[in-house]
């Protein structure tokens, strides 16, 4: 495959399932609020959350959050080597995206390891291990998707569930192939 070629492929990457999708940041704060909902409690008796998705879906979760955007548009004569978002390397085959929650006194922080490699949050490293204090954290998310309404700008009638609820009521809901499913 020719550089270009797979400059290209990177590009439509980027408006597909990447943060240059036309409605990747509204389908991405589903999750993203959720995940600030996970981190913000406290009484929880859980430790540790996991999530299996596929990777158009880690991408969209990242457009959300923002940590892969682009500096500038992307060019479409020439392969640019040195912005910020890189398809492969975001989600690579078994890529992983851990969102850490760390206690520090009385302060608590956020932290994101992108296959392995710890990835700040723009504009917020100053806590331990380059992670943003919660607070911090929750700002940077009323920024970047707060205005976002996902229902109504992607249209979802009122009778489909309006937030992702499994974390908190996965031993009362059905979630399994036999429940009854809800179609747009």
């Amino acid at each position: 495959m020719t550089s270009m070629k797979k400059w290209l492929l990177v590009k439509k990457n980027l408006k597909g399932s990447g943060p240059g999708g036309n409605y990747t940041k509204e389908i991405g704060s589903v999750q993203l609020n959720a995940s600030l909902a996970l981190l913000k409690d406290d009484d929880s008796n859980n430790k540790i959350w996991l999530t299996f998705s596929h990777d158009t879906d880690i991408e969209i979760f990242h457009a959300a959050l923002g940590l892969f955007d682009p500096i500038n548009p992307l060019p479409n004569d020439r392969v640019e080597f040195r912005d910020t978002y890189r398809h492969i390397d975001v989600v690579p085959m078994g890529g992983r995206t851990i969102t850490e929650k760390l206690k520090c006194g009385d302060d608590t922080f956020v932290r994101f390891v992108i296959n392995d490699a710890v990835v700040t949050v723009p504009g917020c490293s100053n806590g331990p291990g380059f992670s943003c204090k919660l607070q911090d954290f929750e700002n940077y998310i009323e920024k970047k998707i707060g205005s976002i309404d996902f229902h109504q700008n992607c249209k979802v009638p009122d009778d489909i569930p309006q937030f992702l609820t499994f974390y908190w009521d996965y031993s009362s809901g059905q979630y399994n192939a036999e429940a009854p499913r809800t179609t747009a």
